[in-house]
């Protein structure tokens, strides 16, 4: 099956997705963002410090939950001496769900 149509169906803006799995219970949209760099007060940054495995609830599908699984990467900044998490599409910061689900619920 084509991705691109499930990318629409799931309202994915802002994320590319590469598979979905399917179990029982929940949905996994695996995705990726398309920037490789993140810019903070005028310096642009491509070194990337750390990075997570984050799996975010998106939306509610036939009684299951669906959910983004995205790694996350974390930014040096090495003129302003910060370390940033990369901001994610639909997702606030320190929030464990997109608008999207909020939404459904």
């Amino acid at each position: 099956m084509h991705l691109s149509p499930l990318r629409n169906v799931f309202n994915l803006d802002g994320y590319i997705l590469d598979r979905v799995e399917e179990s029982e219970n929940d949905i996994l949209l695996h995705c990726h963002l398309r920037k490789k760099s993140m810019t903070f007060d005028g310096q642009t940054s491509r070194s990337v410090n750390q990075s997570r495995l984050r799996k975010i609830a998106h939306a509610m599908l036939d009684h299951k939950k669906v959910f983004i699984v995205i790694t996350q990467r974390r930014f040096y900044f090495s003129k302003h001496r910060r370390i940033l998490w990369e901001p994610l599409p639909q997702v606030k910061r320190k929030q464990q769900s997109t608008s999207t689900f909020k939404k459904t619920l």
